[in-house]
């Protein structure tokens, strides 16, 4: 999201190409197609990246038992998730220390090929999917024995804090289990995947049962990647519009980080030279949206993820309309935005993805203001939706015969 008090951008110190060069184009705000969304489903970009990107396991198809429990209402662990204290005893000699940034078993070559009650939500009995729980149990083995999922799009970020450590470490079936079940990202995923397309693949206008029919089953895909630790610093994303980068992003908005006001204009050398490089000429489409991580020992830059360019991918320190109108081309680079203070770090209160946590009310209202004004003002609405309900309702008088049944 867009952020008040941001400073202009800074050009890089980086010479631009003749064709960057050129002058710069205003271009009429994008319009996602269905096939930019599917080039950033995580089997069509993998094998392209495998290089510079965490080694991963791909799980497909998923059945439609299983994406049906997926979206089922309240969190509850199937069967075949009741081994996971053995699966995560398994685990625990994986090295707890993996990372990019000095772990050698992290970097590796990757070109190798590689309750009852709740029940009834979906059924009389609560699921069993051995199958995939031992597809799930090999893959974590494999990487490691600590992995963090998702799916063709989306990781549950969001429901990071409903795990043990607050992070989207998993060691069993169940810790899978747990994020993908706990997740908004998780369900636009599988219920929403092209919102934000005008236009069907045929060129006719899409339809809002269009824009909510869900995908076939066989199209989805559970993805286990190696878990290692990042520097939250040497996190960025970058928006790239008709095969340029227009505009660079720090990830991490919550922390100010004072050695990037002089370090980012590097970073944004490594990043052009990287995506100029291995990029650009190997991701099918013109218009995305592609993060990365600097590697802080030798300054690889490794690709993370690609999103597609519209409003379901976070604009982050950015908002979408600023970004559809900047210029193509030009001499000034790309533009860069990181959180240049401590005081614009903590502009805002809310925790990453509280509103996924609690109701938008309570986030609202909470903000900036102390537990003892925050009770009242809640106290204060409790009773004033008391009141208006109170009134609206039928009177005491009414007969048995109309009364709702219970």
């Amino acid at each position: 999201m867009g952020r008040t008090g941001v400073a202009t951008p800074d050009p890089p110190a980086s010479t631009p190409s003749p064709a960057a060069a050129a002058a710069p184009r205003v271009l009429d705000a994008h319009q996602v197609t269905r096939e930019e969304i599917d080039a950033c489903v995580f089997s069509a970009w993998y094998p392209r990246f495998r290089r510079h990107t965490v080694r991963s396991a791909i799980l497909k198809p998923l059945t439609p038992a299983f994406l049906r429990y997926l979206t089922a209402d309240r969190v509850f662990l199937p069967d075949a998730a009741s081994d996971s204290e053995a699966e995560a005893a398994g685990a625990a000699d994986a090295d707890p220390t993996a990372s990019l940034d000095g772990n050698a078993a992290a970097v590796e070559n990757n070109d190798d090929d590689d309750d009852d009650d709740d029940a009834s939500s979906i059924g009389d009995a609560v699921p069993d999917f051995p199958e995939l729980a031992a597809q799930v149990a090999a893959a974590i083995d494999s990487l490691g024995g600590r992995v963090f999922p998702k799916l063709n799009w989306s990781a549950p970020r969001d429901a990071a804090w409903m795990s043990f450590n607050g992070t989207l470490e998993c060691r069993s079936f169940s810790d899978v289990l747990l994020l993908l079940k706990s997740s908004d990202f998780i369900v636009h995923d599988l219920d929403w995947p092209y919102e934000h397309c005008a236009v069907t693949p045929d060129g006719q206008a899409q339809t809002q049962d269009q824009k909510s029919a869900p995908e076939p089953a066989a199209r989805y895909e559970l993805v286990l990647r190696k878990w290692v630790m990042l520097i939250p610093s040497l996190e960025f994303r970058c928006f790239v519009r008709e095969g340029q980068i227009v505009a660079i992003s720090q990830r991490d908005m919550a922390n100010y980080y004072d050695f990037l006001t002089n370090d980012f204009a590097t970073h944004t050398e490594r990043i052009v030279r990287f995506f100029r490089d291995e990029v650009a000429r190997t991701f099918p489409c013109q218009t995305y949206v592609l993060d990365v991580y600097i590697q802080s020992t030798t300054h690889k830059v490794w690709v993370m993820d690609f999103n597609p360019w519209s409003p379901q991918t976070d604009a982050l320190l950015f908002d979408w309309a600023e970004l559809d109108a900047m210029p193509v081309g030009g001499a000034m680079g790309p533009a860069q935005r990181f959180v240049r203070s401590a005081q614009e770090a903590s502009s805002s209160l809310a925790p990453a993805f509280s509103s996924n946590r609690l109701p938008r009310e309570v986030i609202d209202m909470s903000n900036g203001v102390s537990i003892e004004q925050f009770a009242k003002q809640w106290m204060e609405e409790v009773q004033g939706a008391v009141q208006t309900a109170a009134s609206s309702s039928p009177s005491s008088s009414t007969s048995p015969s109309a009364a709702p049944s219970s």
